[in-house]
């Protein structure tokens, strides 16, 4: 079950990322608002299932990293756990 927290996780960053390109590279013409709003809503909707499956399921937490851990001061990880998920949801 731990495949789909990852998924959803996945989902949710990689929404958001290809909004926020879609309205940076298109700018406010009529492609790139519905990049955007598509980006925007899916993302949203990624994030709501997955507080969802968090609070719902009782699943352990969920964190993605871009680089190893032995890197202390490059990269990037989410980590999601049950208090994180009342946010996502609310």
């Amino acid at each position: 079950m731990a495949l789909l927290s990852d998924l959803l996780l996945a989902a949710l960053v990689a929404s958001f990322c290809i909004g926020a390109a879609g309205a940076l590279l298109l700018g406010s013409r009529p492609a790139g608002r519905f990049v955007a709003a598509l980006g925007a809503g899916s993302g949203a909707l990624a994030a709501l299932a997955l507080g969802l499956r968090m609070l719902v399921a009782d699943a352990a937490p969920s964190s993605w990293s871009s680089v190893s851990s032995a890197t202390v001061f490059i990269g990037l990880m989410l980590r999601l756990d049950s208090l994180g998920a009342v946010f996502l949801v609310v």
